[in-house]
Parts: C-alpha cells; structure tokens; sequence
C-alpha cells in the first residue's frame, strides 16, 4: 500500500491550544461559580431557590456579612445572636425562626459536605418550638364558604372560572400553587370518579377523588373558555392572553349555563 503524497497529520481529537486559550473552558467557567451558587441551583422548586436565598440573605444582612469568604468563617456564636435578635428584637414567629436557620443549616450541610468549611454552625443551636397539631389558619366555616363561592358572577367566564378555582380550593383542599399547576388533562376518570392529578410540594405527584360539583364547576368554566381541548395547557388561565377566552367571551349572553353553576347547592 503506497503513501500518500500529501503526508497530512492525523485529525485532532480536540482544537489546538492557541483556540483553546482564546476563550475559558465551559469547565473552567463552572469552576468560578461560587459553592453557594451552586447549593442554591440544586434546589429543584423555584419558589424554594428564591425562600432559601432570601432567608441567607436576611442572616448576612443582620450580622453585615458582605462576602462568601465572610460567610464561610461564622460559627454558632453568630447564628446564636442572629436566631435570639429575630426572636428577641423582630420578635418574628416561630415558624419563620425555624424556617430561616433551616435554610442557612442547608447551605453549610452542603458547605461541609464538599470540604468548604469544616462544621455546620447551625447544628448546635436550638430551635423555637412550634405547635403542629393546630394549624395557624382559621378555617371557614361551612356558611362563609357557600357564602364565598357564591360571590363570583355566574353569568360570565371571570365567574365561572374563581368559582371553579373556589371550589378546588375549598372542597379539595389544594394549595394555591397546586392550583396554579394544574393543567386541563388532570381532571380525569379514575375507575368511575371525577379525580384531580396535583403536582405537590417537592415536585411528589398525587392524585385524589373530587366531589362531582367541583368536577361539575370546572367543565363548565372549560367549555364556557373554550379551551378544555388544549389537554397539556393550564386549567385556569387569564382571559387577556386567551384569545379562545375573548372570542368565546363575546358570546357569553347567548350561552346557556348548566345547571351546576347555578349554586343552589352547598359548596
């Protein structure tokens, strides 16, 4: 077999230096990231990225810590004097106390646990005492929630869906956040019942059986908002943005409503 007269060099597996000195490496990139970045991204629910960022933030603030490098010397005196000044001087709950050194202890658990610093200063201090029988919430009672879903006007898509939204909340029982993530596919069948699939907190999916006039309420907000055969968009959505909403809106006088909506029976 003859040579090539063109005696080229094999292909690179990877670009020449000079290109790779040009601009850092993606890996090099990640290195700069600071730990605490890093701890605060893992964390899956958006809304506990911004609790636990807000909650650190609020024990820097106190205590005039203006860098990482600062946060990674404290030790438990400065959290001691950072849990007795929200307890003694903010006089702020005891859910909110525990809530906040949660947070921090999470940050320095991930901190120890990639050889940042050596201890969580949070692991020794003691924690308010909370009561966890007795929810702080007062409860309607079973003449304010009819009087409550009662309130939104029947004869209009706006109604029909906060009456809807009403109902979920106060026959199911759901969070407003699982409210806001349901999609039209999660009301569905389930060996013969009207059930809701909810996304709960921790990203846990669930499922449970629902009264038939709350089932009832949210067809009839569907179909009145056109919109119940977009089965992966959302259950309840804002009629500005919803041009089947707006189109559908205009022929809302002429449209007769169910009887479900009527609310001749209780919540």
């Amino acid at each position: 077999m003859t040579e090539h007269s063109n005696d080229r060099p094999p292909p690179a597996v990877l670009p020449a230096s000079a290109s790779q000195s040009a601009l850092p490496s993606p890996l090099a990139r990640l290195a700069d990231i600071p730990e605490e970045e890093i701890w605060l991204a893992k964390q899956k629910s958006k809304r506990t990225r911004r609790a636990y960022k807000l909650d650190v933030q609020h024990f820097m603030r106190t205590l005039h810590i203006t860098s990482y490098d600062e946060l990674c010397k404290v030790d438990h005196r400065a959290v001691i004097a950072w849990e007795r000044m929200m307890r003694e001087i903010d006089e702020a709950e005891p859910s909110t106390i525990r809530r906040r050194l949660a947070a921090l202890s999470s940050l320095f658990k991930h901190l120890v646990r990639h050889h940042h610093v050596k201890t969580n200063p949070v692991a020794e201090v003691e924690r308010p005492a909370i009561n966890r029988r007795e929810g702080s919430t007062l409860a309607f009672s079973k003449a304010d929630a009819a009087k409550l879903l009662k309130t939104p006007a029947e004869d209009t898509i706006e109604g029909l869906r906060d009456r809807a939204i009403l109902s979920v909340g106060l026959q199911v029982g759901l969070r407003r956040a699982e409210i806001a993530t349901l999609s039209v596919e999660d009301l569905h069948q389930n060996r013969g019942f009207d059930s809701l699939r909810i996304l709960r907190k921790g990203g846990r999916r669930d499922a449970l059986a629902i009264h038939p006039n709350v089932a009832q309420r949210i067809r009839a907000y569907l179909e009145a908002a056109a919109h119940g055969d977009d089965l992966d968009g959302p259950m309840f959505r804002p009629l500005s943005h919803n041009r089947k909403g707006q189109e559908s809106r205009r022929h809302m006088d002429r449209m007769p409503l169910t009887a479900s909506c009527a609310s001749t029976q209780g919540p």
